[in-house]
């Protein structure tokens, strides 16, 4: 319609305000950047040396470690993640039933609805690169939690490396895509960190 006010119709507008949500996301991947530091699995003492051939072996690790959780595909259940978060933030409550469904008639409970409001908010401040991001900093706290439990260990640099790259292998199936089930495995890896 010409002169409408309003959003264009097929679009959703965010009723509530994202500044104080986007504050405790930014605080929560914070935070989730602080383990992964103090962990070491980012930066540790002493800087490699030139030319150390062990050293240019855990950059390279470290090299694959970072492509391996960039790479990120889109799975069919993302978009419904972050419609169902937009929906979360319009009306400012969880939907009892679920409008997409051939069942929307039916009683229906969103169990993931807090990990759909950060997708659906990772993708209005960043698009796909924010919902990239946001896996990046899950599954980087969770690697930083597993790395220094193997530092705790007080298995020897190299090893520690190795271990945490059989971690990353045989985890990487499920690291692909930006799920729910992310959540889970930081919590797991912070649960057996304590």
């Amino acid at each position: 319609m010409v002169g409408a006010t309003g959003p264009p119709t097929g679009t959703v507008e965010h009723t509530l305000n994202r500044a104080p949500v986007a504050a405790i996301v930014s605080r929560c991947l914070t935070c989730l950047a602080l383990v992964t530091f103090r962990s070491g699995l980012v930066t540790e003492s002493p800087p490699p040396r030139l030319g150390d051939p062990i050293a240019l072996i855990r950059m390279a690790m470290r090299s694959v470690l970072v492509a391996v959780l960039a790479y990120t595909w889109a799975d069919s259940d993302l978009w419904g993640h972050v419609k169902f978060g937009g929906d979360i933030m319009t009306a400012g409550s969880i939907p009892r039933v679920d409008p997409y469904s051939f069942t929307s008639g039916k009683l229906w409970v969103n169990h993931e609805w807090l990990t759909e409001v950060t997708m659906d908010i990772a993708y209005a401040m960043g698009g796909m690169a924010g919902l990239v991001a946001l896996k990046v900093a899950l599954v980087a706290g969770a690697m930083a939690f597993v790395f220094t439990s193997l530092r705790r260990q007080t298995i020897p640099p190299v090893a520690r490396d190795v271990l945490l790259g059989v971690v990353v292998v045989g985890a990487s199936n499920r690291l692909s895509a930006v799920r729910p089930q992310l959540y889970s495995l930081l919590l797991l890896r912070h649960s057996s960190y304590c």
